[in-house]
């Protein structure tokens, strides 16, 4: 989706497979789109260095009860360092029909199209690495909404083609190409009862590919839920158990499992400072299959294994949240607070069994990368996030501030057992990350926000980076922004060889007009 287009932001910690799939073992970023119920529009534009310049929009446009919605964005740039540009498409419709207070459809097509210099993506051997994407997506939904009863009827159509080549001017040197489909069907349902809410559903899911690497594939997922949530003492106690099934039918091998999960939270009616609001812990399982490059990629720097298995992840957590409110403002007969300081701390641990990782020797030549099942991986982490709102109404101030750290220790098997064996992806995961930010107001229409984050990988890469921005909003349809990013021009690396870009700098503008 593009930005203009989000309603809003959802992000999950911890294991989201009974929610949303295979592919989110670890967690998952929800991007929430709504159609708006009157006519608008919301434009933005941009330019940056390097050559950027980008737009995208989206039109409102509703027709009785139909509200639908129509998103479009361009986005390109000439790239920070050799073979790096990129050019991108994309184009969206959304569109929400209540047929009556009961049933509601629901449908989504999407296109975009990526074409961009791959400088360091997979291999620093071939510098001219380029590659191009388009992906296509249709789907519908039906809920039915009853005193009681929901139900949730989902269909998909996911196409994605891809072209990649190991030198971008001569595609007979090495060129893959890629067609693959992916057909989902998702039934779900909740009933409220006085023993609580209860949830069931149910996925099919059929994947197909052709590609002049991985060779021709098919393989089929089902899988189904189970779970109730339970609220105790007027709400102060929840608790939520689960159970996800999965049956992946791959390689022409049947893999199926039970992964059981519990949730709790408890919270207080303390008024004091130093005790916790809410406290709350989860325990559960999760599951990853093996994506077909793991299994079947070949070229000159990687080789896939096509007995790789499932990885396997158990989650818990324990956290806790204060919420201090002070300095009450009345405003006509509901009551806000002006201040507000929030602080969640938590503490995890997942025990990874089988994950997949890229390894290669570092004393025998050739050495090409190849995925294999480590035995065990521990990663034990902290988390805190402290975070300051002021409501008021003065001139110049500070609206919010926020600090989080988080610490991650990975403990991988493998490596401990072979040490002359490199790891791909174990050396370039976060150990240490400290983040920063502050917004204020310099009048009661521009803003300003000033971001930190100090970064420390397993590695030993460190790095720090201050980025800033300005925001200047005259009035509620039109604001001016100026964005400065990597202001100390700090060399570093994410992950892999792509060098990241030095200080660059964006600015840009957005128009929106509603009824």
């Amino acid at each position: 989706s593009l930005l203009t287009n989000v309603s809003a932001i959802e992000i999950y910690k911890g294991s989201g497979t009974r929610i949303f799939g295979q592919n989110a073992m670890t967690g998952a970023v929800n991007f929430v789109t709504s159609p708006n119920k009157v006519h608008g529009i919301n434009v933005q534009g941009f330019g940056a260095n390097f050559g950027g310049l980008g737009t995208q929009f989206t039109v409102n446009a509703p027709v009785k009860n139909l509200r639908q919605s129509f998103s479009a964005g361009l986005d390109k740039s000439n790239g920070h360092w050799y073979n790096s540009d990129y050019n991108n498409q994309q184009f969206f419709y959304d569109a929400v029909l209540p047929m009556n207070k009961f049933n509601e459809l629901r449908a989504l097509v999407g296109y975009t199209d990526r074409a961009f210099g791959a400088n360091g993506y997979y291999t620093n051997a071939f510098p001219d690495q380029w590659e191009s994407t388009q992906m296509a997506i249709a789907g519908i939904s039906h809920q039915l909404s009853l005193s009681k009863l929901n139900l949730l009827t989902k269909a998909s159509l996911r196409t994605h083609r891809d072209e990649f080549r190991l030198k971008r001017f001569d595609p007979s040197f090495y060129t893959n190409k890629h067609w693959s489909e992916v057909l989902t069907f998702e039934e779900s349902a909740q009933y409220s009862s006085k023993l609580g809410l209860t949830g069931a559903g149910a996925e099919y899911r059929a994947e197909s590919l052709v590609s002049s690497n991985l060779g021709d594939r098919n393989r089929s997922y089902f899988s189904g839920f189970i779970d109730h949530k339970l609220t105790l003492f007027k709400g102060q106690i929840t608790l939520i158990a689960n159970a996800h099934y999965f049956n992946l039918k791959m390689n022409n091998q049947v893999y199926q499992k039970i992964l059981p999960g519990i949730e709790g939270a408890f919270n207080t009616t303390s008024e004091r400072m130093f005790i916790p609001r809410k406290i709350y812990a989860n325990i559960g399982q999760s599951y990853r299959a093996p994506t077909y490059t793991d299994l079947f990629y070949q070229d000159y720097s990687n080789v896939g294994n096509p007995n790789l298995q499932p990885e396997y992840a158990t989650n818990a957590e324990l956290g806790m949240v204060w919420n201090i409110f002070w300095g009450k403002m009345t405003s006509g007969i509901s009551e806000r607070f002006k201040s507000k300081l929030g602080i969640e701390t938590s503490v995890y641990r997942r025990n990874t069994t089988n994950m997949i990782d890229w390894v290669r020797s570092s004393t025998i030549t050739p050495n090409p990368w190849t995925p294999v099942n480590l035995s065990n991986v521990i990663f034990t982490g902290f988390e805190s996030n402290v975070n300051y709102r002021w409501n008021g109404k003065d001139r110049i101030m500070i609206r919010e501030l926020s600090l989080g750290y988080n610490y991650i220790n990975a403990s991988h098997q493998l490596l401990v057992i072979v040490p002359e064996t490199q790891s791909r992806y174990a050396f370039s995961g976060l150990r240490n990350q400290l983040i920063a930010k502050l917004t204020m107001n310099i009048t009661h229409w521009v803003y300003a926000t000033v971001a930190y984050r100090g970064v420390e990988r397993v590695g030993g890469n460190a790095y720090s980076l201050v980025d800033a921005k300005l925001i200047l909003n005259p009035t509620r349809n039109f604001s001016i922004f100026l964005e400065g990013n990597n202001l100390f021009n700090t060399d570093y690396i994410e992950a892999g060889y792509v060098q990241m870009p030095g200080r660059w700098f964006k600015a840009g503008l957005q128009v929106k007009f509603y009824e």
